[in-house]
């Protein structure tokens, strides 16, 4: 019988995950079409997504101790009817400042994938873990697949971007219901009686652990991997800023159009990610320090990117995304693998923590300089940003490293 329930609960976690994916996806890829016929430029545009992820990356650790005090799905429940109110008002509004406010809002609550993975954690044993963090992947990239095939549909009619929102916001509500009623309560849900308040305490001493862990990482041993981490998600951020209002101005497509051309790389993606190990069978047998790997994925990357600002057509430019998304995919699983091989047990939380916020800083500090760019340069400039990091990360690549061994 439990395991009948767990089984139920995981279910109920897949079809969250993928409806918090759908609707993020729905509205992403039309954003900037909106803001831009409301009279945004390209750096507004990119300082509400820099925005976004600053707040994002502010919140985390603030939710992860609420969710620690309140329990997963309390804070899981409130998350999700917040982002849902939000999505739906930037649908119904015209005013910039406020559309700025409404994404800063989402970006302090947005940690359904954080909060997911750590109800899994509380819930599920250790030994099933790997495989629901598997398909949750999956999930993922089929919601990213479908999402702006639908929301570049809806888009195109009269007032659409509203439509869309105004779904985003209607899955995020049944999100919530799904919580309410089918979420179990984790251990950490459960409130210890007569234990005081700690929650400011425990945030100042995660900091000042965080800056502790911050100087105890070897950078003679982690510094070019994380150069590379850093240069290949700046890169793929800059390609994908302002994305529709390029392929718009550039060959003259619809929202629908762009969306299914998202679709397709978003699938190729998702294909590579499933073939990865036949991949390193047939090409990379011998490349134990990932160097051959991180290498040839840089160099594809770079040849991508100027095959995408210089392509005729729209054909060409799929083409290009098309290997893109190869050697983006082949480059994630490269570099991570990368720092588990070299990071000390004793140390692996705080290296795996420094790698996401690697991640982060990325993704707070790309839109708004690709807005700046594109302002000054025209619509397609920004992907000279890409072309740029793709090369240092290719020269990075070469000069790296052979001697670094796991620490004991």
């Amino acid at each position: 019988m439990n395991s009948i329930k767990k089984k139920n609960n995981v279910n109920w976690i897949y079809l969250v995950i993928f409806l918090d994916f759908f609707a993020v996806s729905l509205v992403l890829p039309s954003m900037s079409m909106y803001l831009k016929n409301l009279g945004a430029s390209y750096s507004m545009i990119g300082a509400m997504s820099s925005t976004y992820a600053f707040t994002q990356l502010i919140s985390g650790p603030i939710i992860g101790s609420l969710s620690d005090r309140m329990g997963r799905k309390n804070i899981l429940l409130i998350s999700c009817l917040i982002i849902g109110c939000c999505y739906s008002a930037v649908g119904l509004l015209s005013s910039l400042f406020i559309i700025l406010l409404l994404r800063a809002t989402i970006g302090v609550f947005k940690h359904t994938q954080v909060l997911i993975r750590a109800i899994i954690v509380d819930q599920v044993a250790e030994n099933q873990q790997p495989l629901i963090f598997g398909r949750l992947k999956s999930v993922i990239g089929i919601s990213f697949s479908l999402g702006p095939i639908i929301g570049g549909h809806l888009t195109e009619i009269d007032g659409g971007f509203t439509y869309v929102a105004l779904t985003a916001g209607i899955l995020f509500g049944f999100n919530t219901v799904v919580v309410y009623l089918f979420f179990n309560e984790t251990l950490s849900d459960i409130k210890k009686p007569n234990v005081p308040d700690e929650k400011p305490q425990r945030l100042i001493d995660g900091m000042i652990t965080a800056i502790d862990d911050l100087k105890s990482i070897n950078w003679l041993i982690f510094g070019d991997v994380f150069i590379l981490k850093f240069m290949s998600s700046l890169a793929s951020v800059a390609y994908y800023s302002n994305y529709n209002l390029r392929l718009q101005a550039r060959f003259d497509v619809s929202p629908k159009v762009s969306g299914y051309t998202i679709a397709f790389q978003s699938m190729i993606g998702v294909l590579t990610g499933f073939l990865i190990s036949k991949i390193n069978d047939k090409f990379y047998t011998n490349d134990v320090n990932y160097k051959k790997r991180n290498t040839h994925s840089f160099m594809l990357m770079t040849l991508t990117y100027s095959l995408s600002y210089l392509s005729p057509n729209l054909m060409i430019f799929l083409i290009s995304g098309m290997f893109f998304q190869i050697a983006h995919m082949i480059l994630r699983v490269s570099l991570t693998n990368v720092v588990i091989q070299r990071s000390p047990v004793s140390k692996q939380g705080s290296v795996a923590g420094f790698d996401q916020s690697i991640i982060s800083i990325a993704r707070m500090i790309t839109p708004l300089t690709v807005g700046i760019i594109e302002d000054m340069f025209g619509s397609s400039s920004g992907i000279l940003l890409s072309i740029f990091t793709s090369i240092i990360g290719l020269f990075v690549s070469l000069t790296f490293t052979t001697s670094h061994i796991k620490a004991s």
